[in-house]
């Protein structure tokens, strides 16, 4: 079984965004990365940069609710997910009751 690598911490940054960025931009781009926004100079330039970001999650969002075989397949979840969920709130509801019934006894 392969080791995973170890991600190096970015001080002050969380640990599961910096994973995210490293499995987003592999290796090389996650250190081009690193360094490009460590030489932006201005504050414009940074926002300039976050937004390019926005647009590019966007436009996969966009991609992603267009895709005809992940609607399908979110179909085919929410039918075989029914049952389930019917059974969780009625168990969800039986324990609220319960609850109720041990409050208006005085059992908490």
């Amino acid at each position: 079984m392969a080791r995973k690598k170890k991600i190096d911490p970015i001080p002050g940054f969380p640990p599961k965004w910096t994973k995210k960025l490293q499995a987003g931009l592999g290796e090389g781009g996650f250190g081009d990365f690193l360094g490009d926004v460590a030489h932006v100079k201005t504050k414009e330039k940074m926002i300039e940069l976050m937004a390019e970001s926005n647009k590019h999650m966007s436009s996969a969002r966009k991609d992603m609710e267009d895709c005809m075989d992940l609607k399908m397949a979110k179909e085919e979840v929410k039918h075989l997910s029914e049952p389930f969920k019917g059974t969780i709130s009625c168990q969800t509801a039986k324990i609220e009751y319960f609850l109720h019934v041990m409050e208006q006894r005085g059992w908490k």
